[in-house]
């Protein structure tokens, strides 16, 4: 059973929700959330897990120590970084680590896999009340647009997700080739015209640092899957949280 969630945590979530409340009914530039989507509303390490179990399924007939290596993984184990992944199960020589990133990065954003991707428990809810009190909602996704928009705007929509509807976006990369750090904070610099930023939620420190010196107003949510955060351990406007929950 989880813990509770931690009062910094429910702070932000509530002052997002309170500045929704009060720049809708003050009838100014609308409210804008802006939400990253991978380790953020979504956890993808079961999409990572099952791109490495076919690899060690691949590997098996001329490696199999390292196939056997990689069948003790399971989602708990999964660390940030792949050659982290790789080293808690013992598979570090570097030739095999290079080629099973290589494996996982052909695969990691191909459409056929983002269904094994899981909500963060209460992002839909939060969205979706964020949504109803007149927001306009952003997904700002590293993504790239031809191979993963039927797919993700599929999942949104079937794990109760605002899409398609006036004043939702999904903006995703229109080259995977493009760095994300330098397409996501054009896109944010972009948004600024549909709304006035009140909430930013990501899962990487550089994108979430951005957005708090650039919005300083917004409530700013380093997502976390991979163990707790101290509320000290962000930077400077950065507020650390494992999940949506308000309860």
């Amino acid at each position: 059973m989880q813990p509770p969630p931690l009062p910094f945590q429910l702070d932000t979530l509530q002052g997002v929700l309170s500045r929704c409340r009060s720049l809708t009914a003050a009838g100014r530039t609308p409210p804008l959330v802006v939400f990253d989507l991978d380790a953020t509303l979504y956890d993808h390490r079961p999409r990572t897990l099952q791109i490495l179990m076919e690899y060690a399924q691949s590997v098996r007939g001329r490696m199999p120590e390292v196939a056997t290596k990689l069948a003790t993984l399971d989602d708990t184990r999964l660390q940030p970084h792949l050659a982290d992944t790789l080293q808690s199960c013992g598979v570090g020589h570097p030739a095999v680590v290079q080629e099973a990133t290589a494996y996982w990065s052909e695969r990691f954003d191909d459409e056929g896999y983002l269904d094994k991707d899981l909500a963060i428990e209460g992002g839909p809810e939060f969205v979706q009340d964020c949504y109803h009190l007149g927001a306009c909602i952003a997904y700002l996704s590293g993504r790239d647009l031809a191979s993963t928009l039927v797919a993700t705007s599929r999942s949104l929509l079937q794990d109760g997700f605002p899409l398609g509807l006036p004043g939702v976006q999904l903006v995703l990369k229109a080259s995977r080739d493009l760095p994300d750090d330098v397409f996501k904070r054009e896109a944010m610099d972009a948004l600024t015209r549909t709304g006035h930023v009140v909430g930013f939620f990501a899962a990487d420190v550089g994108e979430c640092a951005y957005a708090a010196g650039h919005h300083r107003d917004a409530q700013v949510g380093l997502v976390e899957l991979y163990g707790h955060i101290a509320p000290q351990d962000p930077p400077p406007g950065v507020v650390g949280m494992s999940d949506f929950r308000r309860v």
